[in-house]
């Protein structure tokens, strides 16, 4: 049987030399028998451990000073982080574990150095519990899948070298080797559903099949290549599907995939576009969505700040954006170039003969039953108006109307204003305004917070 020794030898071997190495040392069997590996298999220069402390019980501290005195005896460089797991429980009302988690690779992230690679002691049977929950939960393919052996962490990179090694080879490790770990309480509570599975269904499974370490790996590395044909096949669908900066998706491809392969590719093109995850049931209704949607602008998903809204044959990923208020101030064009509106982008004044004579307008938005007299043609209303350019439901509010007085003069992007009340009676003479519309996306809003 492959030793722990031998398992991180080989994981390492592929890693270059001179990579800054630095353990999640918890304190517990498997990160202590991880660290002291490590120390008899490279230059301890290398090696640094970070020990995130939760304060989630009264032994935390205890934890923090026996990693400390730990890597001291091993001459290991030895960084200790916190995090308020309580206080963010009180204010999203999440799981412990969920909310530890998120926080401690949060921590990772924030502390890995530039290239630097993390190094974890997830192993063999942290693979079976984490499948046997999932199973529990409904996973797919990709939930089912293995633990991922690395992944980008922060500015560096995650490494998990144990996941082929056992929880028994590494107690075996660290009894024949005289090390010293701590004990959390709260492992052997088997309200915990991770714990229920260690203590309750893993030695009734190990009673009846004693190989099923050897069955369940097979069937992880079996899902796992499944979920990463899958994952192929939705990146093709959803890159044939998308446009826009991956912001829109063309619904008249995506009705002719079947139904499966609608749900993988809009499942890939959410997580390609970081946006709130759509859990099985809404993802469903999404689909049936579609099918009755007939052009008319529809919000099909809404969160607090995430959107999903069917145009056309358009689905379109767009942020929730706050009401546009009119500017508190008027437009003294014959002085400003440029008219910042309020959460909603600009105002460009293009002139193409400079005139002192440019009135001074306001700036408001839709409210009803506006109409715009166009020189030369037919008074239309602003619904019309609308309506005919296609003007997505998502702008109507926001589309700033330019007002002389009590008159509608110009609609940015639809026509000039009408020269007579722009007071110049030079032919040359001629306005554009240009608005510069704030950023509705949520991709491109997304890549930049």
């Amino acid at each position: 049987m492959t030793t722990v020794i031998d398992s991180l030898a080989a994981e390492l071997a592929s890693i270059p030399a001179d990579t800054p190495l630095c353990i999640g040392l918890s304190g517990g069997l498997d990160s202590v028998v991880l660290l002291h590996g490590l120390c008899q298999l490279v230059p301890h220069h290398r090696l640094r451990a970070i020990h995130i402390n939760h304060h989630l019980s009264q032994s935390a501290d205890l934890w923090q000073q026996h990693c400390a005195g730990l890597c001291e005896t091993l001459a290991v460089e030895f960084v200790a982080t916190s995090v308020d797991v309580k206080g963010v429980l009180k204010a999203s009302g999440a799981g412990v574990e969920a909310t530890a988690r998120t926080l401690r690779y949060q921590s990772f992230a924030d502390n890995l150095h530039k290239d630097e690679l993390l190094l974890l002691a997830h192993h063999l049977d942290d693979q079976i519990e984490t499948l046997l929950l999932r199973l529990m939960r409904g996973a797919g393919v990709r939930g089912l899948s293995s633990i991922p052996a690395s992944r980008d962490v922060g500015e560096g990179k995650l490494l998990r070298p144990l996941l082929g090694v056992t929880r028994e080879q590494l107690l075996n490790y660290a009894t024949s080797n005289d090390l010293k770990w701590v004990e959390d309480d709260s492992n052997s509570d088997t309200r915990f559903d991770r714990n229920f599975c260690r203590h309750e269904i893993l030695p009734a499974l190990a009673t009846r099949w004693p190989n099923y370490r050897e069955s369940m790996s097979k069937s992880l590395q079996l899902v796992t290549e499944a979920a990463d044909i899958v994952d192929e096949l939705a990146a093709q669908d959803a890159a044939s599907a998308t446009e826009a900066g991956m912001c829109v998706v063309d619904l008249q491809f995506l009705k002719g995939l079947s139904e499966p392969r609608q749900r993988n590719a809009l499942r890939y093109w959410l997580s390609a576009i970081a946006a709130p995850e759509l859990g099985w049931k809404p993802l469903n209704d999404l689909i049936s969505k579609l099918k009755s949607h007939r052009g008319a602008g529809q919000v099909l998903v809404l969160s607090s700040v995430f959107q999903l809204v069917a145009f056309k044959e358009k689905l379109h990923a767009l942020r929730v954006l706050p009401a546009a208020k009119p500017p508190a101030e008027d437009w003294a064009m014959a002085s400003q170039d440029v008219f910042v509106l309020p959460d909603n982008g600009e105002l460009v004044l293009r002139a193409s003969v400079a005139s002192p004579r440019l009135p001074t307008v306001s700036v408001r938005y839709r409210k009803g039953g506006e109409v715009l007299k166009r020189q030369g043609r037919p008074t239309k209303s602003l619904k019309q108006i609308f309506q005919e350019a296609a003007v997505p439901p998502w702008l109507r509010d926001r589309v700033p109307l330019i007002y002389s007085a009590e008159t509608l003069v110009c609609i940015p992007g639809f026509g000039p204003c009408v020269p007579a009340l722009l007071h110049s009676a030079d032919e040359r003479f001629h306005v554009d305004i240009v608005w510069n519309q704030g950023e509705f996306n949520w991709f491109e809003t997304s890549k930049s917070d």
